[in-house]
């Protein structure tokens, strides 16, 4: 038997992300005495559903953390805009 996980997620931008996980179950496993799920099988879900989530999360970080080091602006879909600067102190253009 064949079993197909589908996983998906929909992040604070409105991005849906989704993915697919085949996990085969044959006759022999059963036979065996394997009934539902193994920890090895549960292991390549979690790992699957992990891999998922730290790409999404990797990609919401890059998306809210541009800021230009030079010239103390951040990118916008507007152009730049000057960013807030705690310390106070101002990095010369140029």
């Amino acid at each position: 038997m064949r079993w197909k996980i589908v996983l998906e997620g929909t992040d604070e931008f409105g991005s849906r992300h989704r993915s697919e996980l085949t996990i085969d179950k044959d006759l022999e496993r059963v036979s065996a005495g394997e009934i539902g799920f193994s920890v090895e099988d549960g292991k390549t879900i979690m790992a699957h559903l992990q891999q998922m989530v730290v790409n999404q999360q990797c990609e919401a970080y890059v998306l809210t953390s541009r800021f230009c080091m030079d010239l103390r602006e951040v990118p916008t879909d507007q152009g730049l805009r000057q960013a807030q600067d705690p310390d106070g102190v101002r990095l010369p253009r140029g």
